[in-house]
Formats: structure tokens, C-alpha cells, sequence
């Protein structure tokens, strides 16, 4: 019998979505509250806001914004029972180094 990883609904003729094990009403609910702190991410990701600005606070800002959204979005993903990618820790790590040397060179 399926049954739905995050609310637990279970039943014979309940659709599970194939890859993350949840029904659709969840698949749902995770995909729209994951969208905006995906779209953070992948915003200061593809456009190197972080790693192209030469004042030190800045490139802080930005590290922190995307540390604090993938880790939003790794506790959303831990909520619906879902496992998080090695992707978003080595985002958190990148950019972590990136605001210590920004944060280094700020002491100099």
C-alpha cells in the first residue's frame, strides 16, 4: 500500500510522486515553498554576485543570504522527509569560505 513520506495518507489507489515518495498535495506544498529560496540560490549563483563585488560587505551580504536560504531550504526538504543533495552543502561551504575571506580581508 502507497503511503505518502511527509503526512502520511496511505492508500491503494494514492499517487506517489516517483522520485521523492510524497502524494501530490505535499509535492505541491514543498514545490512552492521551496521556489523562492531555490530562485535565491540560483540567483546569486549563476550571476556570481558574491565572488564580482570588491567591497567586502557586500560579498558578506550575499554569502550570507545564500547560506541562510540553503539551509532554509535543507530544513524544508528534512520536513517533507526528503534527503538533501550533496549540492547544497558544497553551496554552504563555498560560499561560508567566501564570506570568511571577505571577512578576513575586512580585519586587514
Amino acid at each position: 500500500m502507497a503511503q505518502c513520506k511527509s503526512c502520511g495518507k496511505k492508500g491503494l489507489l494514492l499517487r506517489l510522486e516517483k522520485d521523492t515518495g510524497l502524494c501530490l498535495a505535499c509535492k505541491a506544498a514543498f514545490a512552492e515553498k521551496a521556489k523562492p529560496l531555490a530562485a535565491k540560490l540560483m540567483e546569486v549563483e549563476t550571476m556570481n554576485l558574491a565572488q564580482r563585488s570588491d567591497d567586502p560587505k557586500t560579498v558578506v551580504t550575499h554569502s550570507e543570504a545564500v547560506e541562510k536560504s540553503a539551509n532554509k531550504l535543507i530544513a524544508l526538504m528534512k520536513e517533507y522527509a526528503l534527503e538533501p543533495g550533496p549540492e547544497l552543502t558544497e553551496i554552504i561551504n563555498k560560499y561560508s569560505e567566501i564570506k570568511q575571506k571577505a571577512l578576513n580581508s575586512m580585519k586587514e
